[in-house]
């Protein structure tokens, strides 16, 4: 489906969402524009027509279907449409964020968060990009969505002129040769502003953190030595990792 179809698809969902929106007199009796309700409710209008809140759960654990596929073309689709169209860099940021919001994405805190962190590159990407909906959403969620037809996902790196040398067998090593201990230390997520006892049940991408405030009960506490829900490291356990590195592996001279 081109963008186009996508585009004029969008058009038929948003004008009969629009008419259930403006019948809903329970919750918005004279819908307009300067009503700051009105387009929140006619978000939740389109995303029950799209299933979006099933998108949602299926984007948390990763999975792709259908649904999922449209509905990223359909993101981005609207997307260019803006960038095309040269709307405001904070108009774009601010519908953004009332997606996130009313999908209920993550909380409002993280969903401005983030969209402060990434617009700049996100504007940057789509100014320049060649590819449309579909390639774009290939990428992202691989062929089970869309096969990438474009040229220019498909690219080699060129490499030396010179041939391959031979493979050589490699000897292992005497019993008496050195010996060099290596510590490799990788992908510690250190978090400089976890908190023992913070709530590491929080909703949010990131748990156990002093913004996250006292957890409602124990169970929900972060713990004094780090998490298994969705938290990061606490310094005091990567100080004590080094320090027990320091004590109990030591590099002894040979004599």
């Amino acid at each position: 489906m081109s963008w186009k179809w996508i585009l004029m698809l969008v058009t038929c969902l948003l004008l009969s969402a629009s008419v259930a929106a403006q019948e809903d007199e329970n919750e918005l009796e004279e819908p307009s524009k300067e009503d700051g309700k009105f387009f929140p409710k006619l978000l939740s209008h389109i995303f029950d027509i799209l299933s979006f809140r099933k998108v949602v759960a299926e984007l948390k654990v990763g999975k792709t279907s259908p649904t999922m596929c449209f509905v990223c073309k359909f993101g981005i689709a609207l997307l260019q449409h803006f960038v095309e169209t040269d709307k405001p860099q904070e108009e774009i940021a601010h519908i953004a964020y009332t997606i996130c919001s009313t999908l209920k994405l993550d909380s409002d805190r993280v969903c401005a968060g983030i969209i402060n962190l990434f617009q700049d590159e996100m504007m940057y990407i789509f100014k320049r990009t060649t590819l449309g909906p579909q390639e774009v959403c290939g990428v992202l969620m691989g062929n089970e969505c869309s096969r990438i037809s474009s040229p220019l996902h498909n690219w080699t790196v060129p490499l030396t002129p010179f041939p391959k040398p031979p493979v050589q067998r490699v000897l292992e090593p005497l019993k008496e040769a050195p010996v060099i201990r290596v510590l490799h230390l990788s992908d510690t997520h250190l978090d400089p502003y976890y908190m023992e006892g913070a709530n590491a049940d929080c909703k949010e991408l990131m748990c156990c953190r002093i913004a996250d405030g006292p957890a409602p009960t124990p169970a929900q506490a972060a713990g004094r030595w780090g998490d298994y829900r969705n938290c990061d490291t606490p310094l005091r356990t990567l100080e004590h990792m080094l320090r027990h590195i320091t004590s109990k592996h030591k590099v002894r001279k040979e004599s």
